[in-house]
């Protein structure tokens, strides 16, 4: 009598690994997507990536600065307010989204706008000689360079 069941059984078996392990996520693996400038990306040479508290994704390149939701990519580039379009670094600081460029000129986004850094010509007189590394904001108002 249990002979007949065997091969049932077997089948059940294989059937349950084969359609309920992806259901229950036994088998899980990682989704890679590729992004490019088809997709929005400004370009594919990329320098610099942050997220900040919103959960934007924010991507450096050398044509721009691209905003990732999750779904879609937004690129800002000097027609939407940019400094330059090299963007080298990038820097999620409170309800600001601060970036240095390659002409070693500062700005920041802020509610989606994007603005110049009120002494670039400071700071670009400063910097004649090299480039900038890494910003950090300070304490009322201030802002250090490397």
């Amino acid at each position: 009598m249990l002979y007949p069941l065997r091969p049932v059984l077997w089948l059940a078996a294989t059937i349950c690994l084969l359609v309920g392990g992806p259901v229950l996520g036994w088998c899980q693996l990682p989704v890679f997507r590729n992004y490019n400038p088809e997709d929005g990306l400004p370009s594919s040479e990329t320098y610099c990536i942050e997220q900040d508290s919103r959960g934007y994704i924010y991507i450096g390149t050398d044509r721009g600065l691209a905003r990732f939701d999750g779904r879609r990519l937004e690129p800002f580039t000097t027609k939407d307010g940019l400094v330059n379009n090299t963007v080298f670094s990038v820097l999620a600081h409170e309800d600001k989204v601060w970036y240095f460029t390659f002409s070693s000129m500062i700005g920041y986004l802020k509610q989606d706008t994007a603005h110049a850094y009120l002494h670039n010509q400071t700071v670009k007189h400063l910097m004649y000689t090299g480039l900038l590394s890494h910003i950090l904001p300070g304490d009322r108002g201030s802002l250090y360079l490397n």
